[in-house]
């Protein structure tokens, strides 16, 4: 009874370091970049560690004709894929009458740390606007699939009627328990002087970075903010604090853990 009691013991002692999960990922570096009325500029990222996701999001803006297209950015040997990209065009009154807006979530593995690497942030066109945020994400489970496994991820949220909103995303739930939730903000002021610029972002959430340009017609912003989470969420819904005639908001989830899976292996009895 003794021998079969610690059989089943070291067992169960094996399952629970099998599942043993790691910390939260983390935010390896950030920076800011605005730029008006060109179709390129770069952006200058140092990371302090090797392994890291490397981000870069960007809203960007045209005052009239076609939206503009970003291409993957360039820069430190890095191949970039896209997260999301997304096309806006602006209700009447809302920046300009005909304004178009550009938003796009860029990412990619960096086996080595980043020392002040330049990227090469481009559009197929002149912009009236951009700004973009820069950062690097350290401890996921895969470089190559870096991402919480739930279906509701990325969870993309959008206002752009020129009604004042608070920027919201609701349902967002995760699969994994230690993930490092990034909330994304950005959009198009339409106003001179009133760069998009929220007094908090969500509660209990830690500013990564943000990038309001002043310049241009429409002014754009980007806000990233970050949230480490133990254990996996259900419907979470975040808000900004205040409200904004023009906005794209999407939470999204980097995790440590291995991808969640049902058990399908066979039962066996042990005899007693």
């Amino acid at each position: 009874m003794t021998r079969r009691l610690a059989l089943v013991l070291a067992i169960v002692a094996g399952l629970l370091a099998g599942h043993a999960h790691a910390a939260s990922p983390t935010i390896d570096g950030h920076t800011p970049k605005t730029f008006s009325s060109a179709s390129s500029s770069t952006v200058v990222l140092t990371t302090a560690s090797a392994d890291d996701i490397i981000t870069i999001a960007c809203y960007a803006d045209v005052a009239s004709g076609a939206a503009a297209t970003m291409s993957a950015p360039t820069g430190g040997s890095l191949t970039f894929t896209s997260r999301q990209t997304t096309s806006d065009t602006y209700t009447a009154g809302a920046c300009t009458s005909t304004g178009k807006g550009a938003w796009n979530i860029w990412e990619a593995p960096s086996a080595a740390a980043q020392t002040a690497t330049s990227f090469t942030l481009a559009y197929d066109r002149s912009i009236d606007d951009a700004a973009c945020v820069a950062f690097g994400v350290n401890g996921v489970h895969s470089t190559a699939a870096p991402h919480d496994t739930n279906g509701s991820l990325s969870n993309p949220a959008a206002d752009i009627t020129n009604t004042a909103t608070a920027p919201t995303v609701t349902g967002t739930s995760t699969s994994e328990a230690n993930d490092l939730l990034i909330d994304y903000l950005g959009g198009c002021t339409g106003g001179p002087g009133t760069p998009f610029t929220p007094t908090s972002g969500p509660a209990a959430w830690t500013a990564v970075d943000h990038a309001s340009n002043t310049g241009g017609t429409g002014f754009a912003s980007m806000f990233v903010a970050s949230q480490a989470v133990s254990s996996t969420q259900s419907s979470l819904t975040t808000a900004w604090g205040n409200n904004f005639q023009l906005w794209r908001s999407t939470v999204d989830a980097f995790t440590a853990d291995a991808a969640a899976a049902a058990f399908s292996g066979p039962v066996h009895t042990v005899p007693w």
